[in-house]
């Protein structure tokens, strides 16, 4: 029987402070996980939502679908980044934005005067431009290196991910997972509803609704919430970039929803729910779009990879 999760939670804290040893925490490579692709309904077919509780289909209407689409083998970090793994990225002097991970909408991003800029809510508004928005925040931040990075945006995200491709140089390319990757993690070929099965949200398989206070918790504290193959946090601790662009279903990955062209214009799909929000968020169907310059204390995001496209 596994530890009970607030102890392991306790546990989690006392790493932080003294070092976390568990390969792919907080060092680089990160902990992957290999996973077969196949052929996934993403979302929720018409009778899937006819079996919820009335007062819940509407929180899904953006997620009916009836059409597969065909995932290729893939591997999915085992854990959120944490800080501990961003930190190398500011280390390697990852802000420059001369830096090649850096393209020319990303550019503009980190360019941008918040403070002259019309229109953007407080959770677009930054003040620091060289490090993720919680970094020094001593419940979030760096002093926490075990703990899921926040306050960070699918800029810097998808920044942190051609940096890592470059750094590591293996043979992979990194990436933040497309939707339907992400999804299908979750749900695999039985369709889960969470990833550890059918089963209902509660306090050993997750982090949500502020059960265990405000903060993030160190990453893999609840193994009864790993998905079969051995994929943790998917749902709850915090919120998850996906790389693709937030539009209805049917989902075609070549419909140009995961090329990254034009991110200003767009809003990008949010995955997992976070310690904050409400047990619905957790299902593996639901969906949140936001900007690309959300940075808020409840987003972050995994790594996915695959060998790199050979170019013909």
């Amino acid at each position: 029987m596994p530890v009970p999760a607030h102890e392991r939670v306790a546990c989690g804290a006392l790493l932080a402070r003294y070092g976390d040893p568990r390969p792919g925490v907080c060092e680089l490579p990160p902990a992957m996980v290999e996973l077969p692709g196949g052929s996934f309904v993403i979302g929720l077919t018409a009778a899937e939502l006819k079996r919820l509780p009335e007062d819940e289909r509407s929180y899904f209407s953006d997620a009916t679908n009836e059409v597969a689409v065909q995932i290729a083998d893939f591997e999915l970090a085992r854990y959120p980044v944490t800080n501990g793994q961003y930190r190398r990225f500011m280390d390697a002097d990852g802000y420059d934005p001369a830096a090649p991970w850096w393209d020319e909408a990303a550019r503009i991003w980190l360019a941008r005067d918040d403070t002259a800029t019309e229109g953007l809510e407080a959770w677009q508004q930054r003040q620091h431009k060289h490090q993720p928005e919680f970094w020094d925040d001593e419940t979030f931040g760096s002093v926490r290196p075990n703990y899921p990075l926040v306050g960070v945006s699918w800029y810097e995200a998808t920044a942190f991910c051609r940096w890592l491709t470059q750094q590591l140089d293996d043979g992979y390319e990194y990436m933040v997972p497309s939707e339907a990757e992400w999804e299908y993690a979750v749900r695999g070929s039985t369709r889960r509803m969470y990833p550890w099965g059918n089963d209902e949200l509660d306090v050993e398989r997750a982090n949500y609704s502020q059960k265990y206070g405000f903060t993030t918790l160190a990453v893999g504290c609840f193994p009864l919430g790993a998905t079969p193959e051995g994929v943790l946090d998917l749902a709850g601790n915090v919120w998850e970039w996906t790389r693709s662009a937030y539009r209805a279903y049917p989902y075609d990955p070549a419909d140009g929803r995961e090329d990254g062209a034009d991110p200003a214009q767009k809003r990008f799909t949010l995955r997992g729910g976070s310690w904050a929000i409400r047990p619905i968020n957790r299902r593996a169907a639901y969906r949140d779009p936001h900007p690309p310059d959300n940075h808020n204390r409840d987003v972050g995001f995994r790594l996915a990879r695959r060998p790199p496209r050979v170019k013909t």
